[in-house]
């Protein structure tokens, strides 16, 4: 079956683990944990440096990923896209996020990953 053909409950237990792996990695400022699942390409856009700016930037004003909770999903032919509002330790309010999935080579891998305040 593919991957835009599963159920919203299928794709959430896909997704959720990777988006933990994702926060965690960028809680811990961990470029490694962060990418594990993203595809070659995606990876090759987000340097160690760059992720480590961005993650004490993050820190600094807003915090650490603390909840999240499921919105909804988005699916094309070729990918996924699961959205989640989330909160962060510093400050008020919820951030948008979401996670684009595609399966390559029996994985489940990270094609983009985006959030907005």
């Amino acid at each position: 079956m593919e991957l835009h053909e599963k159920t919203d409950e299928e794709i959430r237990q896909i997704a959720t683990p990777i988006m933990d792996n994702l926060m965690d990695g960028a809680n811990e400022s961990d470029w490694k944990k962060h990418t594990l699942h993203f595809t070659d390409g995606a990876r090759a856009g987000l340097t160690e440096s760059n992720l480590l700016k961005q993650c004490e930037s993050y820190h600094a004003t807003h915090g650490y990923f603390e909840k999240r909770n499921f919105l909804g999903i988005t699916r094309h032919p070729d990918y996924v896209t699961i959205l989640w509002s989330q909160t962060m330790t510093r400050t008020h309010g919820e951030y948008f996020a979401n996670l684009t999935l595609v399966e390559k080579d029996k994985e489940y891998q990270v094609i983009r990953l985006s959030g907005a305040g």
